[in-house]
């Protein structure tokens, strides 16, 4: 009896190998399904560190690297603002692409790419992995038994000090490079996991601050999000306090309340508070499911493995670049709102692929 073939690894190359870049290289090599085989960097000690690491070759022309036939397909791990380019280079090279989050800065960059990625055929996919994990699993899971009822608000906060940590001449100081500040860098990964929990959002209301820092982006939004659904949704959202990461699901029999610890959703702790009259309510801790019980683990790979699969088969997937697109409409719409003063109307009804 013949054994099964193992599939065959990918070859990927990472454009951007510092910062980020060395999650993202940790990431594909942690699913076993890929060989990192090129490393490219403007700075030639990250790039050949980076090489080092992986056994790879290392880059620091563009041109070269995307010449190469080495690799079939490149994780982008640059500066957002770049994002735009540097998928229309790799793709217009017939390479498959993973961008990190967000997709671009600003959405018609990305719409242009979906087209792009259909003609060419290549997989493009975004890492917005902040729906996958076994937490966002849980709440999903609770939400669909109607455990807490109707589902009436969500209040959450995304807090970082990031900003008070940036330098001048900082990619993310600029406001033409990091439009939205904390809610395009951080916020939309909760935009992402709302819109995938809750479907799309159609009205958007913002009040933002921006002289907190001395730097051009915001510093400080409170967003208010209406589904359409009818679930209503507060976001505060800012780069400038102690890390703060909590959501709350307020339902009609009970709420679900959800703290995440700065080492990841291993760390979190959730707590179901049933409702009862005249007293006030005891929050209860649930036991957060582990991989043996059937849900991903904190990152779990599931958008790489994605991506090897379309790679590999051919049927390309476009579903995930095109809620990513969703979400960053969502930003600007926040954005817009703040500048204008009025509700924003968004457009992000549920893509079709």
């Amino acid at each position: 009896m013949n054994e099964p073939m193992e599939p065959r690894r990918i070859t990927i190359g990472f454009l951007g190998a510092g910062g980020y870049g060395r999650s993202a290289r940790a990431y594909f090599r942690n699913t076993g399904e890929y060989d990192l085989v090129a490393c490219m960097d403007v700075d030639p000690v990250v790039a050949s560190l980076g090489a080092r690491q992986d056994d790879a070759t290392s880059f620091t022309n563009l041109d070269a690297f995307l010449a190469s036939n080495a690799f079939e397909a490149v994780s982008i791990n640059t500066p957002v603002h770049l994002h735009a380019e540097h998928m229309a280079r790799c793709l217009e090279a017939g390479k498959h692409v993973f961008v990190t989050k967000p997709v671009t800065d600003f959405p018609d960059q990305a719409a242009a790419i979906v087209p792009l990625a259909r003609d060419r055929q290549r997989a493009c996919m975004v890492g917005h992995h902040a729906r996958h994990g076994a937490v966002p699993n849980m709440i999903r899971d609770i939400l669909d038994s109607g455990r807490l009822g109707r589902l009436c608000n969500v209040v959450i906060s995304s807090c970082s000090s990031t900003a008070l940590n940036q330098t001048l001449g900082d990619w993310r100081a600029l406001a033409g490079k990091n439009p939205g500040g904390p809610l395009l860098q951080c916020g939309i990964h909760t935009i992402d996991f709302l819109q995938g929990l809750l479907g799309p959002v159609v009205r958007v209301t913002s009040m933002v601050q921006d002289d907190i820092t001395e730097f051009e982006p915001v510093d400080n939004a409170m967003t208010l999000l209406a589904f359409e659904n009818g679930v209503q949704a507060a976001f505060i959202c800012n780069y400038t306090t102690a890390y703060l990461h909590t959501t709350h699901f307020l339902g009609t029999k009970a709420n679900l309340h959800v703290h995440r610890h700065i080492t990841g959703y291993s760390q979190c702790e959730v707590y179901l508070q049933d409702r009862a009259s005249g007293v006030h309510e005891p929050w209860q801790a649930l036991r957060i499911p582990r991989p043996d019980d059937g849900y991903p683990d904190d990152h779990g790979g599931i958008l790489e493995k994605s991506f090897a699969v379309q790679i590999r088969t051919g049927k390309m997937d476009y579903t995930n670049l095109l809620e990513s697109i969703s979400a960053l409409r969502v930003v600007h719409a926040a954005v817009e709102s703040a500048r204008t003063g009025k509700v924003a109307l968004c457009d992000t009804s549920a893509p079709k692929a």
